[in-house]
């Protein structure tokens, strides 16, 4: 929860996913929806290394990111901001969790 309007904490919100390096698809402000690809490195998932064989041929590493949705919504004085998923489904897997982190670390003053 942000303890500003919506019309600020939409601008500071897409400020703090650009500055994650999150992948942004699309952003509907009507919706208070930014649409991003997130590759989550902390799932304990292998990330394969390409081999020169893989570069070659064009192998890819198996490891791609997966759509979220983050979520504005007004609620009183303050914005909810909260993690779906592709479907509009609130999330609150660890990954979830991590992007939110990651949003409120670049959300705090001075950074």
């Amino acid at each position: 929860m942000l303890n500003e309007s919506f019309d600020r904490a939409w601008r500071r919100v897409g400020v703090a996913i650009d500055s994650a390096g999150f992948s942004v698809e699309d952003r509907d402000r009507s919706a208070g929806e930014f649409f991003i690809r997130y590759l989550d490195s902390d799932t304990g998932e292998k990330i394969e290394q390409q081999n020169i064989i893989g570069r070659i041929f064009g192998s890819r590493n198996s490891a791609e990111a997966t759509p979220f949705r983050i979520k504005l919504s007004a609620q009183g004085a303050g914005t909810r901001v909260t993690v779906l998923d592709q479907q509009g489904q609130e999330q609150t897997t660890p990954t979830a969790k991590r992007i939110i982190n990651v949003l409120s670390t670049n959300l705090r003053p001075g950074n």
